[in-house]
Parts: C-alpha cells; sequence; structure tokens
C-alpha cells in the first residue's frame, strides 16, 4: 500500500469519527463543543471500594446479608469491590427471627465479640473509598451506622446516604457528612458507580 493510500484511509478513518452515524450523539453540549458532533462515549470502567452501612439490630440474618446488600453488590460496574460488615457472619445463620444483643451474645463467636465487631468496622471503613449508608425504613436509631459515618468522616471517605423524608436518622450528624441524601437505592447505586467510574 503506498503513502497516499494509508494517508486516504487514516482521513476516512478520522471522518468516520467525527460524522454523525447510528448510535453516536449528534451535537456534544457545553460552551467548548457546542455544535460539533461526537462519538457516543465508551462504556466507563470502574475502581474502587464500597463499604454498605445500615442497620443490623432488629433485622433478620437474612435481611442483614442479602436484600439490600445483595442487590447493590449485583449492580455495581466490573471494577468496585463491595464490602459488608455481614460476610462473616455465617456462624448468625443459624438463628431464626430478628437479631439482637441476645443473639449476638448467643452466638458466641469470636468475631461477635465487641472489640471484633468495631475493628472489622474500621478496618473496612478505612480501605474504602465511599461508605453507601441505607437507612431505608429503619424505625429506631442504629448507633453502630451513625458511628460509622462519623469515622468515615474523619477518614475522609465519600458518604452517600439514602433514606426517606422522616426517617429517625434525619439529624445534622448524618445529613452534614454526606455527600449525597437519596431517598432510593437506584439513585445511590447510580450515584456510586458513576462517582468509581474512569473516563472521559
Amino acid at each position: 500500500m503506498t503513502y497516499e493510500a494509508d494517508a486516504a484511509k487514516a482521513a476516512g478513518a478520522v471522518a468516520g469519527m467525527l460524522l454523525p452515524r447510528a448510535g453516536c450523539i449528534k451535537y456534544a453540549v457545553g460552551s467548548t463543543g457546542a455544535g460539533m458532533p461526537v462519538k457516543a462515549p465508551a462504556p466507563h470502567a470502574a475502581k474502587g471500594t464500597v463499604y454498605l452501612a445500615g442497620p443490623i439490630l432488629g433485622k433478620t440474618y437474612t435481611e442483614c446479608r442479602f436484600s439490600w446488600r445483595q442487590e447493590v453488590a449485583l449492580r455495581m460496574l466490573p471494577g468496585i469491590t463491595v464490602l459488608s460488615p455481614m460476610r462473616h457472619e455465617g456462624h448468625l445463620s443459624e438463628h431464626i427471627g430478628p437479631i439482637d444483643d441476645d443473639v449476638i451474645d448467643y452466638a458466641d463467636h469470636y468475631f461477635s465479640e465487641a472489640k471484633a465487631i468495631f475493628a472489622k468496622d474500621v478496618l473496612d471503613i478505612r480501605r474504602c473509598d465511599i461508605v453507601l449508608a441505607n437507612f431505608l425504613g429503619a424505625t429506631q436509631p442504629s448507633l453502630g451506622t451513625v458511628s460509622e459515618i462519623g469515622m468515615a468522616f474523619i477518614l475522609n471517605k465519600t458518604i452517600i446516604t439514602v433514606m426517606e423524608p422522616g426517617n429517625v436518622h434525619v439529624h445534622p450528624f448524618v445529613t452534614e457528612p454526606s455527600v449525597l441524601v437519596l431517598d432510593n437505592l437506584d439513585d445511590a447505586i447510580s450515584a456510586v458507580n458513576s462517582l468509581l467510574s474512569t473516563g472521559i
């Protein structure tokens, strides 16, 4: 192939990238791109870690370990790691009914000791990029989750809080450290994926 043929092929490829075609955005929006045809952006890659905070006491093992936490994990972009405080709590699975302090004591497992519970949470919050705190449907204050928000703020972590209006956790010590306070899990999942995505 001649130099002229190579140049013509390259010019054609560039023209193909710039001209609108099926699946492309016809015009860019903004002060630097108004009216300029652009190619649709490629799917985003993602990288980072999100810690899934939320009430545990008063809920069943299945509600705590799976339910919303499993939904979030399944909907994260590839490359995002999910940390759940329940991932190592299989010893609680034999209990039927809501988890309370008596159940945790009854489990008689080294992971159920107070120091271990605290240490695990601190470790997870230190290693994550985002703390997603889900208070949806909470009817009693979750001291552990509120404390996790405080730790995350001190450690300069990004905090996204999910709760409906009138939730028992509507308080400045929850809302003010949070970069976003949302009333549904769908928006929270989208926000985590967006904040941890890479690319242009």
